[in-house]
């Protein structure tokens, strides 16, 4: 019995380390972490992102999260809430065995809830935005881990700054052919992503 376990686990992980493949299909579930260094707070909340490829090149790619956090002290209290859609079409090109460069355009929408108040003020500011998304970076697999660098670009209506851009890295540690272990990081001028959680892959 024992060897008959030991034997049915190691055809699973030769399996995932055969394969060696970049995932581009999948459903996310992930714990979102946003830092917004203007206002010091860290907004914590969940996400989701799917992604499916519609021929060996061309995929489509989604993903939403929600996010809120409060802090109080010396009868000054501030409350953040954000929300963010994104809907974009990609398109990955093989560089090389295990290698794959991918790029994506599409769709962002914002809503963003901001309050604060103390003995003095009492301000509250509500509002919501979108625009288009550009994003390009590399992927690699070695055996049941794979990781890539990215960049991307967010131009949202009314951002007299020309829109933000954000320098990211991301890895998947994969438990099997389905299941995996997703963690990734983005940092902009004004604000840091922190993401991870867990994945199905199809």
């Amino acid at each position: 019995m024992k060897f008959t376990f030991l034997a049915m686990a190691l055809a699973g992980f030769s399996s995932v380390a055969a394969a060696q493949t970049n995932t581009f299909d999948f459903i996310n579930a992930t714990y979102v972490n946003l830092k917004v260094d203007d206002i010091d707070l860290n907004a914590t909340g969940a996400g989701l992102e799917a992604s499916k490829l519609l021929t060996d090149n061309i995929y489509l790619h989604g993903s939403y999260f929600s996010v809120s956090d409060s802090d109080s002290d010396d009868g000054f209290s501030a409350k953040l809430t954000a929300d963010e859609i994104k809907l974009s079409v990609g398109y990955r090109y093989t560089l090389g065995e295990n290698t794959d460069w991918y790029a994506q355009v599409g769709y962002i929408s914002q809503e963003i809830d901001l309050a604060i108040s103390s003995a003095a003020i009492n301000f509250r500011e509500s509002g919501s935005a979108d625009g288009f998304l550009l994003k390009t970076g590399l992927k690699h697999s070695w055996d049941m881990f794979e990781g890539g660098v990215y960049v991307e670009h967010a131009d949202l209506s009314g951002d007299d700054d020309g829109g933000s851009t954000y320098f990211g890295v991301d890895g998947r540690f994969k438990f099997n052919e389905k299941f995996h272990l997703v963690a990734s990081f983005a940092t902009g001028s004004d604000e840091d992503y922190i993401k991870f959680g867990l994945s199905y892959a199809f």
